[in-house]
């Protein structure tokens, strides 16, 4: 969207690291450039509970060699990228090897009927916005609750795959 001068915007962040948290929670109030002014800066911790399920509030991206995934790739093996795509992250993140053999959700359910457009670079990727349905696996929790701060699919960086969550 467009900002407006005089306007009040939030923005906010997650992320897994403490460090990049608590950098951003002193740094951003006292910002101050041309285009914004930082007011205040808070650091929320979201507690590790039973999650129940997670839905996407920006598009999740799963890139293929030929575009959009739906043209090109099954749904199992869609479900399939967004779990490879978390346990690598997992995996980067912990150092670790997180046993594969489980089910990350019971339900995926897409909120969309036609893809969501998300700019990049000139051209616009295609997204879904979908709602998983958790398994209470604990490495399907974990999982889960780091996607929190790293989001789900792919283009992470760029905002797309970013979830919000409900607690049983």
């Amino acid at each position: 969207g467009h900002y407006q001068a005089g306007k009040i915007y939030s923005v906010r962040i997650r992320t897994v690291r403490q460090e990049l948290a608590e950098y951003f929670s002193q740094t951003l109030p006292c910002h101050r450039s041309e285009e914004m002014l930082g007011l205040n800066g808070e650091l929320k911790i979201i507690p590790k509970k039973m999650i129940e399920r997670i839905y996407s509030l920006t598009p999740v991206i799963i890139k293929t060699e030929d575009g959009y995934w739906r043209q090109h790739m099954s749904l199992p093996e869609f479900e399939n990228r967004i779990k490879v795509n978390l346990i690598k992250k997992y995996n980067q993140l912990t150092n670790s090897k997180i046993d594969e053999d489980f089910e990350l959700y019971n339900l995926i359910v897409f909120k969309n009927t036609k893809p969501v457009k998300v700019p990049y670079k000139g051209i616009h990727l295609l997204g879904d916005k979908v709602n998983l349905t958790a398994s209470n696996h604990p490495a399907a929790q974990e999982l889960l609750y780091m996607s929190l701060g790293t989001g789900l699919g792919e283009n992470n960086s760029r905002g797309a795959g970013f979830v919000n969550y409900r607690f049983l």
